[in-house]
């Protein structure tokens, strides 16, 4: 092959590569997936964890920054504070979503939680009003980032495993809104005897109880289950 020739087809074939390079470099840019991040965290909760009668009005709120980055239009974000152990929905002049600024920055005031979380959504998604369990990305869910609250948080009693019937059981601990009221659970109303048998107590005095709760730590699936319970003397009727 001639030296012209050969100039002519290195040159035709540095242009190719040079071309999948791009569109290479283009794909994996319009493919990656859509992330969130925070720049400014709100302040955690510091409510008195004894307080039963919350209402909506008690709650403070803070503001919450961030940025969101592969974001397509239409889509907007939804907006979570933990408090009580669930996830409750922090509205935006009383609309759940939370638009993306043309820049990708994000900026929402939210009421206090211990934790924050911040999901990226499309236009057909129906968030939540409250939930004790984040909506994990999918059918609608593009992206979640998820952040403790900025400063201490109140301190909680730590929970505790302990072993009845055989089963490893796991308390709860701290105000947990159940039935349609705010409970505090606290661990030390939660044992086991020498017989092996469990005992569940409600402590305190007005204004400030404290109930018990206890989880297995894994799942026993759907069935019919009995407890034997020997002494109920000390429960009001």
């Amino acid at each position: 092959m001639s030296r012209p020739h050969i100039v002519t087809h290195s040159a035709t074939l540095s242009v190719l590569l040079m071309y999948f390079v791009l569109t290479g470099c283009h794909s994996s840019s319009r493919n990656s997936a859509p992330t969130v991040a925070f720049s400014k965290v709100a302040a955690a909760y510091q409510e008195s964890p004894y307080k039963t009668d919350i209402t909506e009005r008690d709650y403070k709120t803070d503001i919450i920054e961030g940025r969101v980055t592969g974001a397509r239009p239409g889509q907007r974000m939804v907006l979570y504070a933990k408090t009580d152990g669930r996830w409750g929905l922090c509205r935006q002049s009383g609309q759940p979503f939370t638009n993306i600024e043309t820049n990708g920055r994000l900026k929402a005031s939210v009421h206090l939680g211990l934790q924050y979380a911040a999901l990226l959504v499309d236009p057909t998604y129906n968030p939540p009003e409250q939930t004790e369990s984040l909506p994990i990305v999918g059918n609608g869910a593009v992206a979640l980032a998820v952040v403790n609250g900025d400063g201490p948080a109140p301190v909680l009693p730590p929970p505790k495993i302990l072993n009845f019937s055989g089963y490893d059981w796991t308390t709860s601990t701290g105000p947990i809104f159940h039935a349609g009221s705010r409970n505090f659970f606290d661990p030390a109303n939660v044992w086991t005897d020498e017989k092996g048998a469990l005992h569940l107590r409600i402590s305190g005095s007005p204004g400030k109880w404290t109930a018990a709760e206890l989880k297995l730590t894994r799942s026993l699936g759907y069935g019919t289950y009995r407890f034997q319970v020997r002494d109920v003397s000390g429960i009001e009727n």
